[in-house]
């Protein structure tokens, strides 16, 4: 265990340099892989494939979304403004969770803080909007399927106010 808990440190070190730019990421992926066949090869039973895929499937979707011409109308009647790209990133993060609606939503517009805020403030609000309830959501269900729906209510009541006092408390302090 001791060896092991080192091998996993480096990795998770590679990972963060990689983020930098300092590691390339298909090395990166090939040495995790590796490692973890050695390490813990029953990991690889324990994914959960279909979220993998899902998750996957939302940034190709976002980035053949990008070439499309008509949404050069849309970036620029909505993220001109630091205010537009607050609202559409809330919107957006709705409907396709908060990490690929960032993705999409940097390609049209130039107003980082407010995207940033807008997604993070986004992942409240529906299941869908940020991929970790998803995850937190699907554990849940496996481990109380009785309570299921009392936990999607909770959820959305708690989510939905949650989104309604931050989305103008976070609106009040971009202009000032």
């Amino acid at each position: 265990r001791g060896w092991g808990l080192i091998v996993l440190n480096l990795l998770f070190l590679l990972c963060v340099i990689t983020v930098f730019h300092w590691f390339d990421h298909w090395l990166l992926l090939m040495i995790t892989v590796t490692v973890m066949l050695v390490l813990d090869r029953g990991l690889f039973r324990q994914i959960d494939y279909s979220l993998l895929f899902t998750f996957a499937g939302f940034f190709i979707f976002i980035g053949n979304l990008t070439q499309f011409d008509f949404l050069n109308i849309i970036r620029d009647s909505f993220f001109g403004s630091a205010i537009g790209t607050y609202f559409s990133a809330i919107a957006v993060s709705q409907f396709i969770s908060n990490v690929p609606a960032a993705m999409l939503l940097a390609a049209f517009s130039q107003q980082r803080e407010a995207l940033l805020l807008g997604v993070n403030v986004g992942g409240l609000g529906t299941l869908i909007a940020s991929m970790a309830s998803v995850i937190s959501y699907k554990l849940f269900a496996e481990a109380y399927p009785a309570q299921v729906r009392h936990y999607l209510l909770m959820f959305l009541y708690y989510n939905v106010i949650g989104l309604f006092l931050l989305v103008p408390a976070v609106y009040f302090l971009m202009l000032y």
